[in-house]
């Protein structure tokens, strides 16, 4: 397998990917991604955890186990299909190469969820319950078990830049047992349903994030994320919260000016020009796509990547997602 955590997304507002020399017990939980000729946006319980524009062939094994909670899990792919023309020019569609493998992974077991494949003869996106290497896949182990798969395809629409694609979304259900989180990750499930009418008030909750970061301090401006780095510190960092910080400069990511490999990039006011509205989590979480809010230092950027949810009529801040940076 081809493990890409860890090496680009380092210390890009991640909030699951910073392992450096640590020992991995065996409740982790992550997510296996294998894929061909295909983009993908998916989905644990309504929150982003990847999305792939790489459509050669590829292999992931994303850290994930703050996604999860005890009992029962949702999981979603919405997908599109790519090939090449005659003049080798790329662009929507499907061939026999097109195919993608979602699995659960926990103390060294594989649990398949979902398995999709293009098929010519019906010319027309299949499931099954084999691996990526046509073996039968693991229905359950580990305190994991595969609950339904909705086998249906749904219409649906998959942001890729500044357009917006016809795709395919395909859900299904796991549950897991002997999940340790915080109740303050889950607050945004009692938030309010948030609809396109909320994009004003969206935007003030950008720029209202921008001025907290510009004028008060990485202190202030971390607040909203504590929950998410503790609970990732409580399964990666022996529960350290302060280890946590420290050895990855958290607090370097919340400065109106970033220093990254040397250079300084400098947080820029919400640029809201051309953006996309995207609901989601059940309608309740949202952000806007392409980021606006962002660090530059010339022509390179650096997102923000945060996602918001609304309570009594405002939006707050909830967690950062690196799922745009794949």
């Amino acid at each position: 397998m081809i493990y890409q955590i860890g090496l680009k997304l380092i210390k890009l507002f991640s909030i699951f990917m910073f392992f450096g020399g640590l020992s991995v017990a065996g409740d982790k939980i992550s997510v296996s991604v294998e894929s061909t000729n295909i983009v993908y946006d998916i989905r644990v319980n309504g929150i982003p955890l990847i999305k792939s524009k790489d459509v050669t062939p590829r292999s992931l094994q994303i850290p994930a186990y703050e996604y999860f909670k005890e009992g029962n899990n949702s999981i979603e792919i919405n997908l599109m299909g790519i090939t090449k023309d005659n003049e080798n020019k790329i662009g929507p569609g499907y061939d026999t190469n097109t195919s993608i493998y979602v699995s659960v992974v926990r103390d060294g077991a594989k649990i398949g969820v979902l398995g999709i494949y293009y098929d010519s003869e019906s010319d027309e996106l299949k499931f099954t319950e084999k691996t990526y290497t046509g073996q039968a896949s693991l229905k359950s182990a580990s305190g994991v078990k595969l609950e339904n798969v909705d086998n249906e395809f749904y219409k649906s629409k998959i942001l890729l830049g500044r357009s917006v694609f016809g795709s395919k979304l395909a859900r299904a259900n796991v549950s897991i047992s002997n999940v340790e989180t915080l109740a303050d990750y889950w607050k945004w499930e009692n938030g309010g349903l948030i609809t396109v009418s909320d994009s004003e008030a969206l935007k003030k909750a950008y720029t209202d994030y921008y001025k907290i970061v510009k004028n008060n301090g990485p202190e202030e401006a971390i607040a909203p994320f504590v929950t998410s780095y503790k609970l990732v510190s409580m399964k990666y960092y022996n529960g350290s919260y302060e280890d946590y910080m420290k050895e990855n400069s958290i607090l370097n990511n919340f400065n109106d000016i970033r220093i990254e490999s040397g250079k300084k990039y400098e947080i820029i006011e919400p640029d809201f020009n051309k953006v996309n509205m995207e609901i989601f989590g059940g309608g309740r979480l949202a952000r806007f796509y392409p980021d606006p809010l962002k660090w530059r230092w010339e022509d390179r950027k650096i997102d923000s990547g945060i996602i918001f949810y609304k309570w009594r009529n405002e939006f707050i801040p909830y967690t950062i997602s690196t799922d745009l940076n794949f």
